[in-house]
């Protein structure tokens, strides 16, 4: 039952993951073309090639869905271990996956990508991995909600 809550917190986690992709993208896309005009040339056709195209936009999402996924059965397995209740829970659980996932494999880009677009794509990751552990938390809980024993002494 702990694996089927995980599957659900994580896909419906995933579905979000897709909105804030998108929303990410426009206000990356934004946030760049404010610092362009002091980055070169380089950096402006370097941006084209990172802007999601139609034609592989449903990849993405669906790689969005199985990251999600995958994200809440990790979750399952970890609950137990987390400290704190529901939103501290996914507060640690995020900056979990930020750390050991998206951290170093955008900082390893950090010689091949301009550095500007290196610290955007950490400061989104984080806030990425910090709603989505936030959101497959609440999920999680709301699903099959801890039960409280009572116990009465005489």
């Amino acid at each position: 039952m702990r694996f089927l809550r995980g599957f659900i917190a994580g896909f419906i986690a995933g579905g979000l993951k897709i909105g804030i992709s998108i929303f990410e993208w426009q206000a990356f896309e934004k946030v760049y073309c404010a610092l362009k005009s002091e980055t070169p040339y380089v950096f402006f056709q370097l941006w084209k090639l990172f802007k999601p195209a139609t034609y592989w936009e449903s990849k993405i999402w669906l790689v969005d869905v199985f990251i999600g996924v995958l994200f809440g059965c990790l979750f399952a397995i970890l609950h137990d271990s987390l400290p704190g209740k529901r939103v501290v829970k996914g507060i640690f659980f995020g900056f979990i996956i930020w750390a050991i996932g998206e951290f170093p494999g955008t900082v390893k880009n950090f010689m091949l990508i301009p550095g500007e677009m290196t610290m955007l794509w950490i400061i989104t990751g984080l806030i990425n991995s910090l709603i989505i552990g936030v959101v497959i938390a609440l999920v999680y809980e709301l699903l099959w909600p801890e039960r409280v024993i009572y116990s009465t002494t005489a």
